[in-house]
């Protein structure tokens, strides 16, 4: 006969409250209303781009001719590989929070990686953030993972050798900030799912998972934690209950979320 050791499950749920800010791009890098030092019609020589009094430093991009207006810079060409770059020569003085990219053209296959680097120092070496992402047409959210002010950011687009000229084509970088201020969070209190529901729970016999969710916002992110201890995990998918021993086991979780008005 199995001996029958029921387990009680504690259950706790707490709500974590996020102050909200207003996120808002405070440089923008906009190809078409840009004025360049040069148009250069090729992929080798850099050249200068100017919105608002702000420059950036363009190299192995292509922005044509004078004349034919394309709205975007290209990279990726037949000459061989080439790392493209976007460089603020001179500091941010805010504290950016993520960096938005206009892909209006891309060939995925043609590029090996993309990446934002932020640094103190204009060498990228000093207090290094990296961010990568795989390459995609429309928008390109690099989220900085500590913002902080006065910091140099470069994007960097490793291109192979391509069969046609000018496969990636962006046409506008936006360096965001919070703006300040706050209003009242909208995330509810999660939930705790425990399957089966009811028990007895028996040590090494009853497997119990619990699910969690958050109806407000349905994509905040949820994290939990077993027994009151340790650190907070990520939620993703349905969690297992330690189930070794007899006793109580509690899981907790909160729900944050970082919106902009």
């Amino acid at each position: 006969m199995t001996k029958k050791l029921l387990t009680f499950l504690t259950l706790l749920t707490l709500f974590f409250g996020v102050g909200w800010a207003a996120e808002v791009p405070y440089k923008t890098l906009d190809i078409s209303t840009a004025t360049m030092s040069s148009y250069v019609n090729n992929y080798s020589t850099p050249f200068t781009a100017t919105n608002d009094g702000f420059s950036w430093t363009i190299r192995y991009f292509n922005n044509g001719q004078s004349s034919s207006n394309w709205g975007h810079i290209r990279a990726a060409n037949k000459n061989g590989a080439s790392v493209a770059t976007i460089t603020t020569p001179v500091v941010i003085d805010k504290a950016i929070t993520k960096v938005v990219v206009t892909v209006d053209q891309v060939v995925a296959s043609d590029i090996n990686s993309t990446t934002l680097y932020v640094a103190s120092d204009g060498n990228f070496e000093q207090n290094l953030q990296t961010i990568s992402l795989d390459v995609t047409q429309g928008t390109m959210t690099y989220a900085v993972p500590n913002p902080t002010a006065n910091m140099f950011y470069k994007l960097a687009y490793d291109c192979k050798k391509t069969s046609a000229n000018g496969t990636l084509r962006i046409s506008k970088v936006e360096y965001y900030y919070n703006e300040g201020g706050s209003v009242t969070p909208t995330c509810a209190t999660p939930t705790i799912t425990i399957n089966p529901a009811s028990g007895p729970y028996y040590v090494g016999q009853t497997n119990v998972t619990a699910t969690l969710a958050c109806s407000n916002p349905t994509d905040a992110t949820i994290l939990y934690r077993l027994n009151n201890t340790g650190d907070w995990n990520t939620y993703s998918s349905a969690v297992t209950i330690p189930n070794t021993a007899a006793g109580d086991v509690s899981i907790q979780a909160k729900a944050t979320k970082t919106a902009y008005n």
